[in-house]
Order: C-alpha cells, then sequence, then structure tokens
C-alpha cells in the first residue's frame, strides 16, 4: 500500500516465524508496529495522515483484532469503537476522512463487511487515545453494516 511516500505491509520477525506489521518511509528501514498483546500483526492500509489500519493477534492469541496505528501507538479498534454486541476482527483499508472498512463478526456470529466511521475527522490522530468508548467524541466511530452481494468496489 502506498500513500504520502509511506509504505504498509508485514513480515517475519528476523530468527523467527512470527509476522509482524511494519511501516517503511522510503529510508530508516522498516519500522516494526508491533502487537495487540499477541504474536502477529499485518498492516493493509495507510492513509494520507500516516493513519495504519490491519490485524493483530490479542493477548495469549485467544483472538484476532482490527487496529488502528496512529501518531506511535496501536490500539485495538474494539476499544475505541461504538459498536455494543460487534467484534471487530480486521481492517483493511483506510480513507482521508478516517473510514474505515474491515470485518466484524455480529452478536449472532454472521461475519460482516463493515465502514467504521468517525462521528468526527480525528485530527491530530493522538486524540484517539485516553479517551472511553462512551465519549470518544472525536475519536467514536459509528458502524453501518454492508450487504455482500457478491460485488467488490474499489474507490
Amino acid at each position: 500500500m502506498y500513500s504520502s511516500a509511506l509504505v504498509v505491509g508485514y513480515s517475519e520477525v528476523a530468527g523467527s516465524s512470527l509476522t509482524h506489521a511494519f511501516l517503511f518511509n522510503g529510508t530508516g528501514g522498516l519500522q516494526d508496529l508491533g502487537t495487540l498483546g499477541g504474536t502477529d500483526t499485518r498492516a493493509y492500509g495507510i492513509n494520507s495522515a500516516g493513519e495504519v489500519v490491519g490485524i493483530s493477534s490479542t493477548s495469549g492469541n485467544v483472538a484476532s483484532h482490527g487496529f488502528l496505528y496512529a501518531d506511535g501507538t496501536l490500539v485495538d479498534l474494539n476499544i475505541i469503537t461504538n459498536a455494543p454486541g460487534y467484534v471487530i476482527l480486521g481492517a483493511v483499508s483506510i480513507n482521508s476522512s478516517g473510514q474505515i472498512a474491515g470485518t466484524a463478526l455480529s452478536p449472532s456470529g454472521v461475519s460482516h463487511a463493515i465502514i467504521l466511521t468517525p462521528t468526527a475527522v480525528p485530527s491530530p490522530a493522538a486524540a484517539w487515545m485516553g479517551l472511553s468508548t462512551t465519549a470518544l467524541g472525536v475519536a467514536a466511530l459509528g458502524m453501518r453494516r454492508r450487504r455482500n452481494r457478491g460485488r467488490c468496489h474499489r474507490g
């Protein structure tokens, strides 16, 4: 993925079988983005603000969750969203408005394609941190289900 001379992806960690997400700015090597407590991460999307999204294993590798990486911090999307009962499994793309495309598990156990939309454009990205899920203000994300009708749309 390419955005504002930044590249994201994932690679095996040297000397192990672990896979970690990385950010590359064209100089200085790959920056390891870390994990959500588990052993593996994969970055799939980046926007013009340098915000990165992807998937990470959680502590103990018991689950995989979508993440947002902004201003040097990796955050579980399930912590900063207002989507009661849904588990955000992964994020694949983020646009310049901060909207995130991904997948989530519904309360009934069905997987859905989702769009997470900020209630206000996050600026700066650090404002996403330190806020509760009920008072996210800038960081609050609403969730809208999108039916999969066998079509793929690229914007």
